[in-house]
């Protein structure tokens, strides 16, 4: 029983049940990027099928000779491969045991272990900085249940094993200051996320940032004949520097021949990364500069309220605290670490990242995840001081107290993530007027193509064999998941020339609302056959040629504008028809 009350069970238990959530919730569309990966894993898995063969006709070497790499690694080169090659790893076990899972799913299960291992390590870290059981359940729920961060968590995608190994590389990080094993297990870690997602190479301006400034008092020039001051390095310093680039090396096969130049065309691609259309509440974004206050405003629009009340209210008894804590000669948390400065830096270094007028911005806030589970560590220390503030008036009262605040950050939570599953993308607060205020304010509510998914039933059962659709934005990839999972009937054809496909899925995002005005025309239709929608905000719509939507869905033009399949979400809710 004593075990059960460690925090470190706990941690493990909230991991494994956030993990079978996620799993019994794989209900979202395959993305356009998932689609990519899935071809990579393919690929990947096809080379590992090469080393055994070749190991069991005794040249195994073969299998590591440059033309057999680049055979199978050289398929997306402009993304690492350490979750890649997990997906593929995945897809062979689960192929290897009989289906045990379907092709989709194996390759999403890495993503969806990572995400429950955030969950895990937000509780732990959270539980040593604040020691609140209250606290850190709190953040570890916070985090969990934000809506767009449980679509994310979902998906055969790098955005949310970055974030947990972000957060896994400052963790020990910050450990390896009191802990030799700690500083080299940051090293190991950080070879990790370089193989995981280009984030990973601003690390070291946190960890050096945050150095810099912990020492800070160590720096001054003596006026004996020393000259500079400086502190001693941490042995994390040494260890990332050797073993973080071995790492990226020895895992990223391809880069074994021709390295220098390879892993310049890598960084070549990111650093003149083509702009994606995104349209914010109702600016076009298409070339830079982009506004700075972007990453800010998606966050405060995309995170549910009462999180971020948490938060801002970790904030300020943060603030508080440091401000004490200096007038007291003390440093902030009371240890050489400068935790408030760690916890500062690994907030605003993603935020001020985006910020820049030139980055990139698509991707909803998928690109700044990493900022997140430590602006729950904040949220943990305003939970703790809230309780602790409460029971001083009714101390006897404290676990009914703590149950109290923890049910009122997360059962709300919980309500938006749940009724936005699986439209994650589209999701917003109260204080934009949740889905429909968004899209009535121009809010951009989905990119990648998943919403093809939701209107498949219906074109399984109403279109006549061998009809062709034309898919949008869902890409022949997906298509083909689909058709391999079931979910799409095999006889009904990728239409890639809207001139002659029967029907259209049509995603509504603003940079296609020419082509709905083409398809009216071309297919001789100005009504949607059926409609996905949610809380009557349109996602997906299907568009069928006029002669096929009468013989799939007879008198449909003499029908209202839209025969609608809506998932409902929240009370109130308004017809919403504008494109975004």
């Amino acid at each position: 029983m004593a075990l059960l009350r460690t925090p470190h069970f706990v941690a493990a238990a909230l991991g494994v049940v956030y993990f079978f959530a996620l799993v019994a919730t794989d209900n979202i569309g395959f993305t356009r990027d998932e689609s990519f990966y899935f071809h990579a894993a393919h690929e990947y898995a096809e080379w590992f099928d090469e080393v055994e063969d070749s190991a069991r006709s005794g040249e195994l070497a073969r299998a590591f000779e440059q033309e057999a790499v680049d055979r199978h690694w050289s398929y997306n080169p402009e993304h690492p491969v350490l979750m890649k090659t997990a997906f593929a790893l995945s897809y062979r076990g689960a192929d290897l045991s009989r289906g045990l899972a379907g092709h989709s799913l194996s390759m999403r299960l890495p993503a969806m272990a990572l995400g429950a291992l955030l969950i895990s390590l937000v509780f732990l870290f959270a539980f040593e900085l604040t020691g609140s059981w209250a606290g850190s359940l709190a953040a570890a729920l916070s985090m969990a249940l934000m809506p767009r961060f449980f679509f994310h968590s979902h998906l055969t995608c790098f955005d949310v094993p970055i974030t947990t190994i972000w957060f896994a590389v400052m963790y020990a990080w910050w450990k390896s200051w009191r802990s030799t094993g700690w500083a080299w297990g940051a090293g190991i870690l950080w070879g990790v996320a370089l193989i995981t997602k280009l984030n990973a190479f601003f690390i070291p301006f946190a960890v050096v940032g945050h150095w810099f400034i912990a020492r800070a008092s160590w720096f001054r020039i003596d006026t004996g004949e020393r000259g500079l001051r400086v502190p001693a390095m941490p042995l994390a310093f040494f260890t990332m520097a050797s073993v973080g680039p071995a790492i990226f090396y020895l895992g990223w096969p391809r880069h074994w021949f021709d390295t220098f130049g390879r892993i310049g065309s890598y960084l070549s691609f990111h650093l003149k990364h083509e702009h994606y259309y995104v349209y914010y509440f109702g600016e076009n974004l298409w070339e830079p500069p982009f506004p700075a206050d972007f990453p800010f405003v998606m966050t405060a629009t995309t995170t549910p309220l009462v999180i971020l009340l948490a938060f801002a209210f970790g904030v300020a008894v943060c603030l508080w605290r440091s401000v004490s804590a200096r007038r007291r000669g003390e440093p902030f948390f009371a240890d050489e670490r400068a935790t408030g400065a760690f916890l500062a830096i690994n907030i605003l270094l993603p935020f001020l990242i985006i910020a820049r007028p030139s980055t990139p911005v698509f991707g909803g806030i998928k690109h700044w995840f990493t900022a997140l589970p430590f602006m729950m560590l904040v949220l943990a220390v305003g939970v703790e001081a809230m309780i602790a503030e409460l029971s001083r008036v009714m101390p006897k009262s404290r676990p009914l107290i703590a149950a109290a605040v923890v049910a009122a950050i997360a059962l709300p939570a919980a309500v938006a993530t749940a009724t936005s599953h699986p439209a994650g993308t589209g999701y917003y607060n109260a204080a934009v007027g949740n889905f429909t205020g968004a899209a009535d304010r121009r809010a951009m509510r989905q990119f990648w193509g998943y919403a093809a998914r939701e209107v498949l039933p219906w074109l399984n059962e109403n279109l006549p064999e061998r009809a062709s659709v034309h898919f949008h934005n869902t890409t022949g990839g997906s298509y083909d998941m689909y058709r391999d999972e079931g979910l799409l009937r095999e006889d009904i054809r990728y239409g890639w020339d809207i001139r002659t496909a029967d029907c259209v899925v049509y995603h509504y995002q603003k940079s296609f609302a020419e082509l709905e005005y083409d398809l009216w025309s071309r297919l001789n239709s100005w009504s949607p056959t059926t409609t996905w929608s949610v809380n009557g905000v349109p996602m997906a719509a299907v568009y069928c040629r006029r002669e096929a939507a009468e013989e799939a869905a007879p008198g449909i033009h003499s029908l209202p504008p839209a025969q609608s399949a809506t998932l409902p979400v929240l009370e109130g809710a308004r017809s919403q028809e504008s494109t975004e």
